[in-house]
């Protein structure tokens, strides 16, 4: 098989999740025992910090998602909420207007 229908293939299957899932933990282990082989001189800490600042830069990015997430969410769910009642489409305002008034279609908020 040419490397470019092999690629082809795999993106276009369910099996590039898990091997890319796969790969990074292979990936993980591997640095691990670099580092650990190394006594974690490998890489000086001057860039990347002492542990705890990389904890709190990790626990900051994990609170940023997680509100990132929450807000989404109450947009996204919460459009219902508070009496407002989700947009009908133009065309369903159209057909439940009673006889002889003007329906009055409605816009996203």
């Amino acid at each position: 098989m040419r490397p470019s229908r092999v690629a082809r293939e795999l993106w276009s299957s369910l099996w590039l999740v898990p091997l890319c899932l796969a790969d990074g933990i292979a990936l993980s282990f591997g640095t691990l025992a670099v580092d650990r082989r190394s006594d974690y001189q490998l890489v000086s800490h001057s860039p990347t910090g002492d542990p705890a600042a990389v904890q709190a830069i990790l626990s900051t990015f994990a609170t940023s998602m997680v509100s990132l997430t929450s807000l989404v969410l109450t947009v996204t769910l919460g459009r219902g909420a508070a009496g407002h009642g989700p947009v009908l489409p133009a065309h369903r305002a159209c057909r439940s207007a009673p006889e002889g008034q003007r329906p009055r279609l409605s816009r996203g908020r």
